[in-house]
């Protein structure tokens, strides 16, 4: 007897969620969070940009979130993009975008009211800490010490 060969175990998918990105309006009326099931929610999408020299990264996770979960997708994609979007020099131009976006996008969530649980629906996402109280935000500011170094030195070949 041989047994059928051993299986690959299935790959990892990065934002997995539980919830379609249009998650059904149940009960309410009202769209519910795709993460925890919550509602009310807003439906948004948040990005998230990588920049390594000539080769750019993008990538974000659309849907209607609560107030808790689009703030913990908010904290977690723009601390990603303040310390690994810096690195090339489009991201100059594209990153000031996607923090922008992502900044309005949260303005949408804020405005919600406190959300209410699913019965029996998953647990809600832990915002964490806020994004300039994380070390990674303290990449921004490659940003800033190149437009020094820049104005520094347009200004020395001046005089």
């Amino acid at each position: 007897m041989t047994s059928p060969p051993p299986q690959p175990p299935p790959a990892p998918q990065q934002y997995a969620l539980p919830w379609p990105a249009t998650a059904p309006t149940e009960l309410t009326g009202q769209p519910m969070c795709r993460i925890c099931a919550a509602s009310p929610a807003a439906p948004v999408t948040f990005r998230r940009h990588q920049g390594l020299l000539i080769w750019l990264g993008f990538s974000s996770l659309t849907g209607p979130f609560c107030r808790t979960c689009g703030t913990a997708v908010f904290r977690e994609f723009t601390s990603r993009s303040l310390w690994q979007g810096w690195w090339s020099p489009f991201s100059l131009v594209i990153n000031p975008v996607v923090l922008i976006s992502n900044r309005c996008a949260l303005a949408r969530v804020n405005k919600l009211t406190e959300p209410e649980p699913a019965p029996g629906g998953p647990a809600s996402w832990t915002p964490g800490t806020p994004v300039l109280r994380r070390r990674s935000s303290l990449a921004a500011l490659v940003p800033a010490l190149w437009a020094i170094w820049l104005v520094v030195g347009v200004l020395t070949h001046l005089y």
